[in-house]
């Protein structure tokens, strides 16, 4: 069943990236949704009732897509969106084991996320006020924190399959900001995407590895 709902995923993918290139609003409407609504069925069939981990995911991808519906609104409802996906890495951060936080490794990795954290929020910030002012910055600056601790437990948790999640996620906000607020990429949507989608299936299929 899961094999039959990755391949539904990855067609749902790239039928959305065809909408993307048609510009067929109804159809990216339909279609971005509905790609990770078929891959919380990848939870859904591996769910153990007992276990809180799964739970945990589950609820997180339904922040993911409410995250996913306010973007795409017509009217920008970016700050929205935020605060969804800011629910939703709170969630996967709460869900995440970690195997040992006190190690050369886990400080190694808190050195370069809080380096990568500091660089790329220099070069969001022009950007990022010249949109919406001091206003706007603290909260995208709370939102890059929560994701990288996310990133963080997913790398410590030892798992190749959060590991590549978490570091999906990551790329895929990480062009997305780009995208926004410092200068519009050709690929940025496909980018953004393709990373997000595989963030979350691998994140999906982590349930049933567990």
């Amino acid at each position: 069943m899961i094999a039959c709902l990755s391949i539904f995923t990855g067609i749902a993918g790239m039928a959305y990236f065809i909408a993307v290139s048609q510009r067929a609003t109804t159809w990216m409407y339909l279609l971005k949704p509905g790609t990770m609504f078929i891959i919380m069925g990848i939870v859904g069939v591996s769910l153990d009732t007992q276990q809180s981990y799964d739970w945990l995911i589950l609820l997180g991808l339904i922040f993911s897509v409410i995250g996913d519906i306010f973007l795409m609104l017509p009217n920008d409802r970016f700050i929205h969106g935020l605060i969804a996906f800011f629910c939703a890495h709170v969630i996967y951060v709460v869900a995440f084991p970690v195997d040992d936080m006190l190690s050369w490794k886990s400080l190694i990795v808190a050195i370069v996320l809080v380096s990568l954290f500091i660089i790329y929020l220099l070069l969001l910030r022009p950007g990022i006020v010249a949109e919406g002012s001091i206003k706007l910055l603290i909260p995208v600056a709370l939102y890059m924190v929560i994701i990288s601790l996310m990133v963080y437990q997913g790398i410590l948790s030892g798992q190749p399959l959060l590991i590549a999640g978490a570091l999906s996620f990551y790329l895929s906000d990480a062009i997305l900001a780009w995208n926004r607020f410092v200068k519009p990429l050709r690929w940025g949507t496909y980018g953004v995407m393709t990373s997000y989608y595989f963030a979350q299936y691998c994140i999906a299929l982590s349930v049933g590895a567990n």
